[in-house]
Formats: C-alpha cells, structure tokens, sequence
C-alpha cells in the first residue's frame, strides 16, 4: 500500500499525541491507570514510562503493519479497487488508538474521567464507520469478514459484506443506548450488540454456503 499524505497525517497526530504525552511525563505519578472495568473503576496500572511511551509506539508499528499487508496478500491487486475504504478503516483504527492513549494520559493527570463510557463510545462510533465502508472491501486475506465461505467464492464474500455493513452500523448505533448505565447488564447487552455485528454475519457466510450447495436450495 503506497504512502499518501492521508497516511503522514495519521503518523504526525500519533507523534503529537505521544509529544502532550512527554509534557505530561514528568507531571503524571509513578504509576498511572491504564485500565478499567466496564464501570470505569480503575483495575489496573501501569508504570508512567509504559503508560506515556508503550502505546505510541504500538500504535506506529501497528500503523506500519498495516501499511505493509497488502505486500503480503496473494490477492493484492484487489486493494487498489477499495483502496479509499483500506485507508478509512486504518484511519478509524489508529485515531481510536489515540484516543485511548489520551485517556491514559489524562487519567495520569489526575482528571477524573468516566472511562468505560468513553470507551464504549468510541467503539461503537468505530464499529459504525467502518461497517459503513464494509460493503465495498474486496476479496483479501487480511481485511473483512474472513471464513472459509467468503473466501472461497466471491459471491459470498459480496453478499455477507453487505450484509455485514448492515449489521455493524446497527450494532454500534444500538450499542449507543448502553451508555448511560453500567452493570452486568449493560454489560451483557452492550457485548451482545457488538459483537453481533460481527458474529451474525459470519453465520450468515455459512447459510449461504448451505444454500449454495443444496441441490433443494436457492442461493
């Protein structure tokens, strides 16, 4: 995958969020939160130096990894035909990343912050943004919805990611509702909704399949 200017600008905003996480370094304890439950109760900490320098530096790698795989895909030429649709969904990934780290960042600070609803936000405006792009991926090893069904016959593949475009935006629009309770059972619904969107899709590459090979069947 080629480097565009959309690409530099995502590494620039990683590298400007790693620079607010250095002015912060020395203002920030020992230890920081660097994770939280679905309530947003902090249970788990992490050094300041792991908190402020790990997560940049994952996110670039992560960053580069994706940059790089179509390289490797055996069917690579497919990506200059959604090439736009590769680069949004990098996008949304690594933004999310940032966003996540500034969380971090902030926590260390000292904000009091209601983490698990901003978490909870940002991935169902995530799941929403590249289920809405999600229709147009073509046939790859590495992005969308992969079983052994998609993979093997483009038809499924085109039919179960639309299908699967419709799914993931309803799951995070309707994830939105958990946001303002927490409990096992917002919990429960918020994960349910979530992964849904990805889970019923896949089940749907698979009737399809059925239906493809079922001499009774219609396709």
């Amino acid at each position: 995958m080629r480097v565009t200017r959309a690409n530099t600008v995502l590494v620039v905003v990683t590298l400007l969020c790693l620079g607010v996480g250095m002015w912060a370094y020395p203002k920030m304890p020992d230890r920081v939160p660097t994770h939280w439950n679905f309530r947003g109760e902090v249970d788990g900490y992490s050094s300041r130096s792991f908190a402020v320098f790990f997560f940049p530096a994952l996110t670039l790698a992560m960053y580069a990894l994706v940059l790089y795989l179509p390289h490797l895909d055996p069917r690579k030429a497919s990506y200059k035909q959604f090439e736009g649709v590769y680069h949004l969904i990098m996008t949304a990934i690594i933004m999310f990343m940032n966003g996540i780290y500034l969380i971090v960042i902030m926590a260390g600070l000292g904000y009091v912050l209601n983490v698990g609803v901003l978490v909870r936000l940002a991935v169902s405006l995530m799941f929403v943004v590249i289920g809405d792009q999600l229709g147009r991926v073509k046939p790859n090893w590495f992005v969308g919805i992969k079983t052994p069904w998609t993979l093997s016959d483009e038809e499924n593949w085109r039919r179960t990611h639309r299908f699967g475009a419709k799914t993931m935006v309803l799951g995070g629009v309707l994830s939105l509702v958990t946001l303002p309770f927490s409990g096992p059972v917002a919990a429960v619904l918020y994960f349910v909704l979530i992964m849904g969107g990805v889970l019923a899709p896949a089940l749907y590459s698979y009737v399809l399949f059925r239906k493809s090979h079922n001499p009774g069947g219609a396709a």
